[in-house]
C-alpha cells in the first residue's frame, strides 16, 4: 500500500464494484411470477433499474437485426425489466461467473452461460460476455454480448415497440 492509501482505496472500490456486478448478475436470473410485474419484485426483485446511473446504458450490440441494441435511462431499464419478466418463465446461469478485473477498479469483464424457458415454451440458451463500467458505485455502461443466431429464437416473443424492435438494427 502507498502512504496516501491509493492502492487500498482502489482495492476497496474494485471489491465494492465487483460485489455489485455479482449481485446484479444474480438478480438478472431472479424471476417471481407470483408478483404482478417486474417493478413489484417479479424480475430482479424490482431492483434492476437501480443498478444504473441516471443515464446508465445497457448495450447489446450483437442482437439480431431488427432488435434495438441499447437501453438508456431509468425508464428504459424499467421497461427492459418488464420485458424480461414477461418473456421468461424460468432463467438460470449454468456456469460460474468468470470475472476479470481491469487496472481501473471501475471496469470488469464477465463471462457466463445461461438457460431460459420463455413463457411461450421455447428453450433458449446462450453464452455471454459482459463488459461493465461503474461510476460512483452504479453502472455507466453494461455491454452484453450474445450469439445473435441463438438469440433470434426470441424474435417473435419480444414486444413489437420502438424500445425493443426497430428497423435500424
Amino acid at each position: 500500500m502507498q502512504e496516501d492509501g491509493t492502492a487500498a482505496s482502489a482495492d476497496t472500490l474494485r471489491a465494492r464494484n465487483r460485489d455489485t456486478l455479482i449481485e446484479l448478475m444474480t438478480l438478472m436470473k431472479t424471476l417471481d411470477h407470483s408478483k404482478p410485474s417486474a417493478a413489484a419484485g417479479g424480475y430482479a426483485k424490482g431492483q434492476y433499474p437501480d443498478f444504473y446511473n441516471a443515464e446508465g446504458r445497457l448495450e447489446i450490440p450483437f442482437l439480431p437485426a431488427g432488435l434495438r441494441k441499447y437501453r438508456q435511462g431509468r425508464e428504459e431499464h424499467a421497461a427492459d425489466a418488464e420485458m424480461r419478466f414477461n418473456l421468461f418463465q424460468e432463467s438460470r446461469w449454468t456456469t460460474p461467473f468468470e470475472i476479470h478485473d481491469f487496472l481501473d477498479p471501475n471496469k470488469f469483464l464477465l463471462f457466463v452461460s445461461g438457460e431460459n424457458m420463455t413463457r411461450g415454451g421455447k428453450s433458449y440458451s446462450n453464452d455471454y460476455a459482459f463488459f461493465a463500467i461503474f461510476r460512483d458505485g452504479k453502472l455507466d455502461l453494461l455491454r452484453e454480448m450474445v450469439d445473435p443466431a441463438r438469440a433470434s429464437i426470441l424474435m417473435d416473443e419480444i414486444p413489437d415497440n420502438d424500445l425493443f424492435k426497430n428497423n435500424v438494427g
